[in-house]
């Protein structure tokens, strides 16, 4: 008790400050880090006094062994191979779900190892936390899919069961000081001294250390706060009689007081939005004016979001001191790298410093403001949420999550503030001798004097041209502010005069009068592209005549109204076709059991310990303790009782981990074991082998047998099976989540028959034979044979969805139709359960229940759902859901259950429906499956289906054929599988399905699983269904779910999915045939760049360009992938799904008023990330494509000379699609704009390399048919090998001569009208070349001739063009030479195109 009253916990401290808003203030962190250091103490002092506190020092040392061995293995062995793991991810992938799965079996292991030494278990889970590393990869994703669960539901019933243990009158005495009993006057003496104690060192010591008095007595109560961790140990020591309970109740009341008092103090004596408060001015007008306005010191912040941590972090990376690579986090890499070249290379004036920030998105002002007030800072510049294109005209990324902290910056920051939008290269072009054009719009206030200020400073920079333009309202008296306003423009007026200084000179000042806001936006847009930086204040015009009518159109507060638009649309705020400029708005001693004599009817107490109840021999009298103990005293129970003490295994705690870990590594024996032997068996499959496995060990063993003890505790109380319960609820809801009933108007007629039919016919049929037979000879009762029959003829959409999910066919086309179909059919099952309850018993009570249900399903749909897209709406843009919306909803579904429990119907099927009411998708559906399903799929849900089939009796298909109800079961099932499998082969199969195809549907359709077993289960514990028809019944499901994934497995071969029977490929296509192309789009910076490549492309009547285009959206919170249709060319403006708009909208746009010959077709995929090219693919071969054009996987930023992302996914797409499709495929890198440059009348200049194979060859082939274009001039490139015979030895190189034979025509002089104009636009060259630095040289001696660069994939391989640097190829897909042009050594940023010849043709 001594030691937790003075420990100060870190996770509570940290937890508070969260709370408080206050984890990112100076005080907030100086209060984390003397938390964290009390918390690494005090675990100090807890492991030295562990060996003391044992009456046998050779336990004690024994147990501290122990202890240090654990935290070795955690430290020494589970860190380091996280530390692989996290390697051996690949960047831009999430961890995937077994990792975490296996985290939490460690977490379960250490609880059992310190619940075996009689320790307090949790305290082995809090080490194994510290040895993972925090933050992204691992940390965050654990956070994020673990702590919305546990906080929301868990925690809060563990805090529960801690209060119901307390005695609330034990406080009776205390409140009025009536205290008799000398023990409870000695706690509550020693918790009130130990408080006074740590609030008077944790307030002197930061005095001492010139903390002012009001933070320091803040520091002091922070340190003093007490929590759930305290309240934990407490509990532990209860549970194993270290504390009595009066103790117990002091203890946790004076927690619950502390945590409200020192609340309630700590935010009315701390204010925050004082924290910040600057004592002097720290402008740009009054810096203009002092001796050191030369000088120009930068404080480069780095923001990124804190993720799976706790404590914000600011590090200092001293970037002029700084060598590559030395002491920085990879995190801020390029950051410091680029700043610490500009500082070297470019500027060396200016004073250079670099920070890292990681913060909560919410609190990163916080850190902002907080370093500008510690540096003194005068001017602090924020980048604009959104980011525009490469090409300026689409918005790329909208982040609110920016604008948020932009917003609270402007309110709270100590000094002037910049928000840049950036949509031009604000750079001194030297180069070209030009000046920087610079333009303050200037109405009057202080924020424009700011923004003056800052202007002219630029102004005395060389090549920096400042115009001043001056609206003035006419018939306006002047007021304080104007004369102020006049004395900042007299100088600026007189610049013309001879004498001035250097900033004068280069100043030119307007004068514009003007009567409204429409007067305003005609001037601005006149002069939108006269200047390349626009620098206004935030304030600008606000109550002048220059904004009037044009205030309300202001969308985004921060920038004000000049920025913001007028009447008419945007003035500088939207990216206009004539402006690329930017703008800078600047604004203003305890008895325990071992004491006591063990006598002759000592085992009482320890029945009672794990069973809450039991007998005293001597006397009979009957106890029962509430709750009973959960957690053991050691290994060494049994020694310190003298032999009367319980196994590990007898607790309640120790026994749920342990049966948790058996069952895991259990079915994950059973799934690797599938797995390696190239099998593609369910996951459930396995977690009901695993169940059958105990079922048979518990049969074998007997009864008095450890697994008896383990799994059937002699209290009847099946914790693990309810447990396990509530995660299958869990499970169904989030299924209901993922589906999306509109697609049954969707659907394919096939599927939509084949669904209805696939559950009625099987139905009919058996209605029929049951009505037939005799009522004498009827072996099977009609309560439990229409169940039956039905749940035998469903086909559930969850179990076929997570079939064809587990054998990676969700995204082929048959899988699609099963989808369907499945859906079909559940939709029709839940009819007829509905329709069965009034026919089943025709009674007035019957008729109420069906009413109900009917009510319970207006609520979900008339009620919640219109909610949810209330929560929607409502929500910012960019953000994640909030908690408390998770925590309503899981309660929500507790509700569900709770009302179809109290129906007598089954409870699952409520939260089934609620799951159906929410939408699916993002935020609120993929929120949800991320938060839930990773923890209850992995751990929960395994436990249901183990303790389903351990109700099963494996004897009882023994006698199947003699027995006649086993009969008449068994019978049924096979009768109805036949007849859906018939049924569902035979309808696709009319509809011209082929016929291997029909019978893998058929068997897909005709798979059980999770959902029967489930609704069996409830039926066998509702007393509908005898033991025997229940355990046939579960036998039959593991028998289907094994036998049809591997019957489908062997007919099923996803590798010929996408074999074409005819080449496509651009080589064999004749200049004037039609090409077919296939765009991808990921995001909204591809659509400017595959737009530029298809109008440079060649279109005419004679030889057509047709376009597919395809949006790649990731699938989120849904089972089903969705292939949408736009049909482009008959859109208007605003429809179409909104994830797609700016992609429809731009191609439409494009093929209007651009180049309204190629025919253009949008569609968008939304799929898992790693099946997108399936649907790739197969719109490519639907569509019969010749060419799929792909986005690389890297984006540069603006300037084109740094990478701004890096999609790992992207990247592994590319490389799938390359495999595997059935046409060409070409990868376009653009840091270029791709052109035809008729403004300047400039030709557009591609040069393809050429070596040899069908890759250049089908490259050529691409750029030939550019060549027909015009303003396209094109350069051929070939590369020989040095000292080889030029003749044609193989069949390629005679290919390779044939199609190099117009381009060598062409350097011959013709004339004739006749002569193709690509043979007139095209140069021939050849170059010998001895190695790969040879080709290397060459290709970096004209590197700034083109703008776009041809290559073929596989062009140089083998070849001397190559020899020497192919080991440096960094990414295989772009081959050697097009890695190499793309590489960001390469000295242009000319963009590339590497194309593959097509691959897969079936001879």
């Amino acid at each position: 008790m001594l030691l937790m009253e003075s420990l100060t916990s870190f996770s509570e401290i940290a937890r508070l400050l969260i709370g408080l808003g206050m984890n990112n203030s100076s005080v907030g962190k100086v209060a984390l880090s003397a938390a964290a250091i009390s918390n690494m103490v005090g675990l100090l002092l807890f492991l030295v006094m562990v060996p003391l506190s044992f009456p046998s020092w050779v336990l004690g040392v024994a147990l501290l062994v122990q202890m240090l061995f654990f935290i070795l293995i955690v430290f020494a062995v589970v860190r380091p191979i996280l530390f692989i793991i996290i390697k051996r991810k690949r960047e831009g992938m999430p961890i995937n779900d077994k990792y975490i799965y296996w985290f939490l079996v460690l977490v379960c292991l250490t609880c059992i190892y310190w619940n075996a030494m009689g320790q307090f278990p949790a305290l082995g889970a809090f080490f194994l936390g510290i040895a993972i590393p925090n933050g992204p990869p691992i940390g965050s994703a654990l956070v994020d899919r673990l702590e919305s669960f546990y906080f929301g539901i868990l925690l809060p019933l563990f805090m529960t069961a801690c209060m119901i243990r307390t005695d609330l009158s034990v406080w009776k005495d205390i409140l009025t000081f009536n205290i008799s009993n000398d023990k409870k006057l000695a706690v509550v003496s020693l918790v009130l001294l130990i408080f006074f104690l740590k609030v008077s060192v944790s307030m002197v010591l930061p005095l001492l250390f010139k903390m002012p008095l009001k933070e320091s007595i803040v520091l002091s109560l922070i340190m003093s706060h007490k929590g759930i961790v305290e309240i934990s140990f407490y509990v532990f020591s209860f549970g194993l009689y270290f504390l009595d309970r009066d103790t117990f109740s002091i203890l946790v009341l004076s927690i619950l007081l502390n945590s409200l008092f020192l609340t309630v103090a700590i935010r009315f004596l701390y204010d925050p939005s004082k924290q910040f408060m600057c004592y002097q001015k720290r402008s740009l007008v009054k810096a203009s004016y002092q001796s050191e306005e030369s000088l120009l010191t930068c404080y480069v912040l780095h923001l990124v979001e804190l993720q799976g941590q706790d404590v914000p972090t600011l590090i200092s990376h001293k970037v002029q001191k700084l060598g590559v690579g030395t002491g920085t986090e990879e995190y801020s890499e390029n950051v410091i790298l680029s700043f610490e070249h500009f500082n070297r290379y470019v500027s060396s004036s200016i004073s250079i410093d670099a920070f890292t920030c990681k913060a909560k998105s919410t609190h990163m002002q916080d850190d902002i403001c907080w370093l500008a007030l510690d540096k003194a800072v005068t001017l602090i510049i924020l980048p604009f949420h959104r980011t525009w294109s490469l090409d300026r005209t689409s918005i790329v990324s909208d982040s609110e999550m920016i604008r948020f902290a932009n917003f609270n910056v402007l309110k709270q920051a100590p000094c002037s503030v910049g928000i840049l939008i950036e949509r031009h290269i604000v750079n001194k072009t030297q180069e070209s001798q030009q000046n920087l054009k610079v333009c303050v719009i200037f109405v009057g206030g202080k924020d424009y004097m700011e923004a003056l200020a800052f202007a002219r400073r630029m102004a005395r920079q060389e090549n920096v041209t400042l115009t001043v333009l001056c609206l003035v309202a006419a018939g306006k008296s002047k007021g304080w502010y104007q004369m102020l306003d006049t004395g900042e423009l007299r100088e600026l007026i007189l610049s013309n005069d001879p004498g001035n200084p250097e900033e004068e000179i280069s100043t030119i000042y307007l004068e514009e009068k003007i009567v409204d806001g429409a007067a305003t936006s005609m001037l601005l847009r006149s002069m939108a592209s006269d200047y390349d930086l626009f620098i206004v204040g935030r304030a600008c015009g606000e109550n002048h005549a220059a904004t009037r009518g044009t205030e309300s159109w202001c969308e985004f507060d921060e920038l004000g109204v000049i920025v913001m638009g007028n009447t008419t649309g945007p003035i500088l705020g939207q990216p206009e076709a004539d402006f690329r400029g930017d703008r800078i708005p600047p604004p203003g001693g305890q008895e325990g059991v071992g004491e006591h004599a063990l006598g002759d009817d000592v085992n009482w107490i320890y029945d009672m310990a794990w069973y809450g109840e039991a007998v005293r021999k001597s006397d009979g009298y009957i106890c029962e303790e509430h709750p009973a103990k959960l957690s053991s005293d050691g290994v060494w129970e049994k020694i310190i009782y003298k032999g009367e003490g319980l196994r590990v295994w007898q607790y309640r705690l120790p026994n749920l981990e342990i049966v948790i870990l058996f069952v895991f590594f259990l079915w994950q024996f059973f799934n690797i074991l599938f797995r390696k032997m190239g099998l593609k068996i369910p996951k459930f499959t396995s977690m009901m082998l695993a169940g059958l496995v105990l079922n048979v060990l518990l049969t074998v063993s007997g009864d008095k047998s450890i697994i008896q003890e383990l799994l059937f505790p002699k209290n009847k109380i099946d914790i693990p099976g309810c447990l396990g319960l509530f995660g299958f609820m869990i499970f169904w809801f989030l299924k209901g989540v993922k589906m999306n009933f509109k697609r049954i108007l969707k659907a394919e007629s096939k599927a939509r028959v084949t669904g209805v039919a696939a559950v009625t016919f099987p139905i009919i049929v058996g209605l029929v034979i049951y009505m037939l037979k005799p009522v004498e000879k009827r072996t099977l009762l009609a309560t439990p044979y229409g169940p039956l029959l039905l749940m035998e003829s469903l086909t559930s959409f969850s179990g076929i969805a997570r079939l064809l999910r587990d054998l990676d066919m969700n995204h082929s086309a048959l899988g699609r139709v099963a989808l369907s179909a499945a859906l079909v059919s559940d939709m029709i099952g839940l009819f007829y359960v509905v329709m069965l309850v009034p026919i089943s018993s025709p009674t007035f009570a019957s008729f109420g229940l069906l009413i109900e249900i009917g009510f319970y399903l207006a609520i979900c749909f008339a009620v919640v759902r219109p909610i949810m897209f209330k929560i929607i709406k409502r929500k910012r843009e960019g953000r994640p859901i909030d908690d408390k919306y998770i925590y309503g909803i899981i309660i929500m579904v507790c509700l569900a259950c709770m009302y179809w429990y109290d129906l007598d119907q089954f409870p699952a099927l409520g939260a089934f429906l609620l799951g159906l009411a929410i939408p699916n998708g993002p935020p609120i559906g993929s929120e949800l499956v991320e938060r839930l399903e990773s923890f209850n799929f992995g751990l929960i849900l395994p436990l249901f289906l183990t303790s389903s089939m351990l109700r099963t009796d494996i004897s009882a298909w023994k006698d199947c054929l003699t027995d006649h109800t086993k009969f008449a079961v068994a019978s049924l099932i096979v009768l109805i599988s036949l007849l859906k499998f018939s049924v569902s082969m035979i309808i696709p199969y009319l509809y011209k399905m082929p016929l291997r195809d029909s019978v893998v549907f058929s068997l897909i359709m005709s798979h059980k699983g999770i959902i029967e077993l489930s609704f069996y289960l409830f039926s066998y514990s509702s007393k509908i269904l005898t033991r025997d028809t229940f355990s046939i019944l579960v036998l039959s499901i593991v028998l289907n779910s094994l036998i049809i994934p591997i019957a489908i497995g062997f007919i099923y071969d996803p590798s010929k999915q996408f074999l074409c029977y005819q080449k496509r490929n651009l080589a064999i296509m004749k200049n004037s045939g039609e090409l077919k192309t296939l765009v991808c789009i990921h995001r909204p910076d591809h659509i400017s760049s595959m737009i530029n490549l298809l109008e440079a492309s060649y279109q005419s009547e004679e030889s057509p360009l047709t376009c597919y285009v395809l949006h790649l959206v990731e699938l989120q919170g849904q089972d089903v992938p969705t292939l949408i249709s736009h049909k482009v060319q008959k859109l208007g403006v605003g429809s179409g799904k909104k994830y797609s708009e700016n992609v429809i909208l731009s191609f439409e746009h494009f093929h209007r008023y651009v180049c309204s010959s190629i025919s253009i077709d949008t569609f968008t995929c939304i799929a898992n990330a790693n099946h997108m090219q399936d649907d790739i693919c197969w719109l490519a071969l639907d569509k019969a494509v010749t060419l799929i054009i792909l986005p690389f996987h890297r984006t540069w930023s603006l300037d084109r000379t740094s990478i701004v992302s890096d999609s790992e996914m992207i990247r592994f797409l590319n490389f799938n699609v390359l495999k595997q499709a059935p046409c060409s495929v070409g990868i376009l890198i653009e840091r270029h704009l791709v052109k035809k440059k008729q403004e300047f009348q400039e030709n557009l200049k591609v040069c393809v390399i050429f070596v040899g194979g069908k890759d250049d060859r089908e490259a050529l082939a691409f750029a030939k048919r550019m060549a027909r274009q015009e303003n396209v001039t094109l350069t051929v490139l070939r590369l020989v090998a040095s000292g080889k015979s030029k003749e044609t030895t193989g069949w390629d190189q005679m290919l390779d001569t044939v199609e190099l034979r117009e381009c060598m025509r062409s350097n011959e002089p013709n004339d004739q009208p006749g002569t193709p104009k690509e043979e007139v636009s095209t140069i021939y060259l050849e170059q010998e070349i001895i190695d790969g630095a040879d080709t290397s040289m060459l290709l970096r001696s004209m590197a700034f001739d083109y703008d776009l660069f041809i290559v073929g994939r596989t062009c140089g391989e083998n070849h001397e063009a190559t020899r020497g640097i192919e080991n440096w190829c960094e990414f295989e897909e772009l081959g050697v030479i097009g890695d190499f042009l793309a590489s960001p050594d390469f000295p242009s940023k000319t963009s590339v195109l590497v194309v593959q010849q097509q691959r897969t043709v079936s001879q």
